[in-house]
């Protein structure tokens, strides 16, 4: 089989969590001339307020975290790898011409080479960008019984049908033979299927909401409508507030003007994610300047807030769960013993060290190869075949 080919390499120019500006803390002040303290709504905005800092803080550590890996991987494991990939293109060349060598070999001896030969290719085409060369594809065929082309058109076959029945069973009518293999067309199929699924939503809800509910579900609909109704108001009405407080045209000093600029992206930002914590930090910076309005809020309108703030906790949350897992740091997940990428940089380390190794074993093994040494360097690679599949280690 055809191991599948790694993602494209340190593409970094995807959009990235934008850093805080340096806003005071969302929080209720306590006004000391009461007599009460904080009431529980008051306590639990401020826990979710301070939740979701410490969130964003997380997320902005582990992504500069993970960048930073990236970029050593780039410039020392990588270039590694591709030294590797070359040795093992001409190493598997000439162990495939004893392989052929029916008289100094045994066939026992020669189906140990072939599963050498077999396990150098699938690294091979893991690690390749293009199409193998000419030889390569003929040692392919020859070992496997099946040529490159064809058993790379199964591998895609069995991804179709796989694909196929992951849509049927998501009520999706798509036929993937008919699909075209570019982004262009998948954006537009996959814009077509969430607009589907989300008029086939809609349609379920409607036809829930025909049925007669439960005065508790009544209650429950009521206070999904306020909370969106609130989020949808004051995030408009936060953003239209501020943007004529922010806008960078209307700013006569040049210093400040170009404060502005940068927060008013920030503003755009935070409004089109419907980023309340970040809208309501920015209203305290350049409209209050202090949060003691916060404490005049109404408990109801703050409980109402805090069921969006709490949204917003459980967003953040996945955010950071997913974040090692994004595309472009799969070449550090084949790496990294931890799947969070604790320690992902002395993986790296030890990645490097262990790289360096193999290739100076294969350039020693290549260099035997080349010379009079061969049949002795192609039975201490038997050997040492089948001791590593013995006490299944890796092989080089």
């Amino acid at each position: 089989m055809i191991k599948m080919k790694q993602a494209k390499l340190f593409n970094t120019d995807i959009d990235q969590p934008k850093k805080n500006t340096d806003v005071p803390a969302l929080v209720i002040k306590m006004d000391y001339g009461k007599k009460d303290g904080l009431s529980k709504s008051q306590q639990k905005f401020n826990k979710l307020t301070k939740k979701i800092e410490t969130l964003q803080k997380e997320i902005q550590q582990k992504q500069e975290s993970l960048d930073d890996a990236l970029a050593y991987y780039g410039k020392t494991i990588h270039p590694l790898e591709m030294q590797l990939l070359e040795l093992r293109k001409e190493t598997v060349k000439k162990i495939f011409k004893h392989y052929k060598d029916k008289k100094t070999f045994s066939k026992k001896d020669r189906e140990v080479l072939k599963h050498v030969i077999n396990a150098q290719l699938e690294d091979i085409f893991y690690f390749s960008s293009g199409e193998p060369d000419d030889e390569i594809k003929k040692i392919f065929k020859e070992t496997q019984g099946i040529s490159y082309e064809a058993s790379l058109k199964n591998e895609m076959d069995e991804m179709k049908e796989t694909l196929q029945s992951m849509f049927e069973e998501m009520g999706v009518d798509i036929n993937i033979d008919d699909a075209e293999n570019t982004d262009e067309y998948w954006a537009r199929k996959m814009k077509e299927i969430q607009e589907d699924m989300a008029s086939k939503f809609e349609a379920d809800e409607e036809k829930n909401n025909n049925r007669k509910k439960t005065p508790k579900q009544l209650q429950t609909e009521i206070r999904e409508k306020e909370m969106e109704a609130l989020r949808e108001r004051n995030i408009k009405t936060i953003y239209k507030q501020l943007a004529k407080t922010l806008h960078p045209d209307l700013e006569p000093d040049e210093t400040l003007r170009k404060e502005k600029e940068v927060v008013m992206q920030q503003l755009t930002a935070a409004y089109e994610n419907e980023d309340l914590h970040t809208l309501l930090k920015l209203e305290l910076q350049w409209i209050y300047k202090e949060s003691n309005h916060l404490s005049e809020l109404s408990n109801d309108k703050i409980s109402l807030y805090n069921d969006v703030l709490k949204e917003q906790v459980e967003e953040l949350e996945f955010q950071l769960e997913m974040l090692p897992k994004h595309p472009k740091y799969m070449p550090m997940q084949r790496i990294a013993e931890n799947e969070n990428f604790s320690g992902v940089k002395i993986d790296l380390l030890r990645e490097q060290k262990k790289l360096i190794q193999v290739i100076d074993d294969i350039k020693v093994s290549y260099e035997n190869l080349k010379g009079s040494y061969a049949v002795f360097e192609i039975r201490g690679v038997i050997e040492s075949w089948k001791l590593h599949d013995k006490m299944n280690l890796d092989f080089f």
